[in-house]
């Protein structure tokens, strides 16, 4: 008996899950969009024009595009290894199990990856707006971190619950598996795909983002007597870049890493239990991934009454 035979209601639950996984992607772009109307212009219409007001938004702007680029190119070539690990340990997976755990495994590569990558892209995007925001009022400063931040937030979670229910709706409409032990068991490499490259990811960019913070400090505050983050230490940007793909990169990933293989092990648990063939019970653990969607959405639609629009700066 397959998951779509065990339950009349299995459509709607499905539907459910998908739908709110649909509208975190929705509510995702709204909160970019909402950073994009940042205008970098300096507030001329708040703050008094001086000398120096063209020169520090122009050198805002340059840095912020330094770091942006820096970003880019230490997750490129951090991928591109990754990837290899990706094909080589997919061979590994296929001589444990089948190719359905492959495929489950490599999907799980790709969605860490691109959870990290989401993180990264908007975090450097939404930096130096935050920052060119906080130079008139803090508040709006903290409005625009706020959509920048909901944006990885919710894509993850989103990006992380549609694909692994259209795997499991995929894997159980196949009929390979002789039972629903065997179906889960093979969903389980979705989240060690997840696992491995958010191990990669966060150990990876955290030992760039420390070695960048010591060598400013030793090339900076020691030798020079600079502070830490003074545009003329070497290591300045350097220490930025760490920050975006230790911090925010690499917990991207290692987020959606947690997310992944605790919802697998639970499917796992549950389907060698008496709940095998109940369709809702077995989704519970998606089912409550799909609540806490609709409950940031909710929590957003509360702060927005609160802080300031960015169309207003």
């Amino acid at each position: 008996m397959t998951l779509v035979e065990s339950n009349d209601l299995y459509g709607q639950m499905t539907m459910a899950i998908i739908g709110s996984a649909v509208l975190g992607f929705i509510v995702s772009f709204k909160q970019y969009l909402g950073v994009k109307k940042v205008k970098m212009d300096g507030h001329p219409d708040i703050l008094n024009k001086g000398e120096s007001l063209p020169d520090a938004l122009e050198k805002m702007i340059e840095l912020g595009g330094i770091i942006q680029v820096g970003a880019d190119a230490f997750m490129w070539a951090e991928y591109k290894y990754l990837t290899v690990f990706m094909v080589v340990f997919s061979f590994v997976v296929y001589g444990a199990c089948d190719i359905y755990a492959v495929i489950a495994f490599v999907a799980g590569c790709l969605t860490s990856t691109f959870a990290g990558w989401i993180g990264m892209k908007i975090a450097t995007y939404t930096n130096y707006r935050t920052t060119h925001q906080c130079w008139a009022n803090v508040t709006l400063g903290y409005a625009c971190a706020i959509q920048g931040g909901s944006v990885m937030g919710l894509s993850l979670v989103a990006m992380g619950l549609l694909n692994l229910m259209l795997l499991i709706v995929a894997f159980a409409s196949a009929g390979h598996f002789k039972d629903q032990e065997a179906l889960y068991e093979a969903i389980a490499g979705y989240g060690l795909g997840g696992s491995s490259i958010a191990l990669f990811g966060r150990v990876g960019g955290g030992i760039y983002t420390k070695a960048a913070d010591v060598g400013a400090d030793l090339s900076g505050k020691i030798d020079q007597g600079m502070d830490e983050d003074d545009p003329r230490n070497p290591a300045c940007i350097a220490d930025n870049v760490g920050d975006n793909v230790g911090d925010i990169a690499g917990m991207g990933a290692d987020l959606f890493g947690s997310f992944a293989e605790s919802t697998c092990a639970a499917l796992v648990v549950a389907s060698s239990s008496s709940i095998a063939n109940n369709w809702n019970a077995m989704m519970f653990p998606l089912v409550l991934s799909a609540g806490g969607i609709i409950s940031g959405i909710i929590t957003l639609l509360f702060l927005q009454h609160v802080l300031p629009s960015q169309r207003n700066c």
